[in-house]
C-alpha cells in the first residue's frame, strides 16, 4: 500500500515508521513552521516530500491511502478526491470546522441532544472583560480557529479571568487572533476533562 501523509506538526512519524517497517510505501509532507524554517524531524528515516505543489500535482493521485494526523489543515485541498472516492483517513470539512470553531461545534453537539457547557462567544477581550465582571464567577477561556493555544486558560476566580484578559488584550497577535478566530467563555466546571474523537461513515 502507497501512504500519504498530509502533516503540519510532524505528528505522523510514529505510524508512518511502522507502515514503512510493515513493508508499505511511505511519502510524508510535513509543512513548514510558520517562521518557513524546514521540519527536521523523521529525515533519513522516512522519506519526506517538501514541495507542495509536487504533494498537489503528483502524490495524491500516487496514494492508497490519505491520511491527517490532525484535523485542520488541508481538508479543503482533499475535499474533490474524497468526492471522487479517494480513500481518506482524517476530518472532512465539516468535521473540521466543527473542531476549530468551537461556537459551531458546541452548536452541533447541542443540535444532537449531547449535554454541553454553556458559552458565550467573543472577538474583543473588553466585552469579555465586562461580561465576566457582570456575572463575578470564574469561567474558562478557549480560543477558536488557529488562534495561539497559550490562551486557553482555566481561571479561580473572575478577578484572575479578567487580570489575565486584561493582560492578552495588551498583545498585538493576541487582539488579532481574538478578533479573526474569535474565543469562548464557558461556565467553569470541577472535574476531568477527556478527548474523544473518532471518524466515521463516507460523509
Amino acid at each position: 500500500m502507497k501512504v500519504l501523509c498530509i502533516d503540519n506538526d510532524s505528528n505522523g512519524l510514529d505510524v508512518l515508521m511502522r507502515a514503512q517497517q510493515y513493508g508499505h510505501e511511505v511519502m510524508w509532507f510535513d509543512q513548514k513552521r510558520k517562521n518557513g524554517d524546514e521540519r527536521r524531524a523523521g529525515e533519513g528515516i522516512v522519506p519526506k516530500l517538501r514541495d507542495f505543489e509536487k504533494l498537489r500535482s503528483r502524490y495524491i493521485g500516487w496514494a492508497d491511502l490519505i491520511w491527517f494526523p490532525q484535523n485542520a489543515m488541508y481538508v479543503d485541498l482533499i475535499k474533490p478526491f474524497r468526492q471522487m472516492g479517494y480513500p481518506v483517513y482524517g476530518a472532512n470539512v465539516e468535521a473540521a470546522r466543527w473542531e476549530s470553531d468551537r461556537a459551531e461545534g458546541q452548536r452541533i453537539m447541542k443540535e444532537c441532544g449531547l449535554p454541553i457547557i454553556e458559552g458565550k462567544e467573543f472577538t474583543d477581550y473588553d466585552s469579555a472583560i465586562a461580561y465576566v465582571r457582570q456575572h463575578g464567577k470564574p469561567f474558562v477561556s478557549k480560543p477558536s480557529g488557529e488562534a495561539d493555544k497559550a490562551l486557553s486558560y482555566v481561571a479561580h476566580s473572575a478577578s484572575d479571568l479578567c487580570y489575565m484578559l486584561g493582560k492578552w488584550s495588551k498583545n498585538d497577535k493576541y487582539r488579532k487572533d481574538a478578533k479573526e478566530h474569535g474565543f469562548i467563555l464557558q461556565e467553569k466546571k470541577v472535574g476531568c476533562e477527556m478527548g474523544i474523537g473518532g471518524w466515521f461513515g463516507p460523509g
